[in-house]
């Protein structure tokens, strides 16, 4: 298991435990985190759900794909990333 440190748009901080293997929005829509919609069920097809991630931490997460692009410039609540 792992960990995953949340703040909710309230600033709350949450620790949750992950399961290996789930992506971050099924792990937030599991444990009911507000404003995980999740419309397209984690399908890259509409960016209602997305997250924030510490520049420290950048060089451990994947590149962005094409499609992840796509969805992001779409994305009308966003800010500015690096990728």
């Amino acid at each position: 298991m792992s960990k995953v440190n949340v703040v909710e748009y309230s600033g709350t901080a949450i620790q949750l435990e992950a399961k290996t293997g789930l992506s971050v929005m099924q792990i937030l829509r599991d444990n009911d985190i507000a404003g995980i919609i999740a419309d397209c069920g984690g399908n890259l097809s509409c960016a209602t759900c997305h997250v924030y991630v510490e520049e420290s931490w950048l060089a451990r997460c994947r590149r962005r794909t094409r499609m992840n692009g796509q969805c992001w410039n779409a994305c009308f609540h966003r800010k500015q990333i690096v990728a």
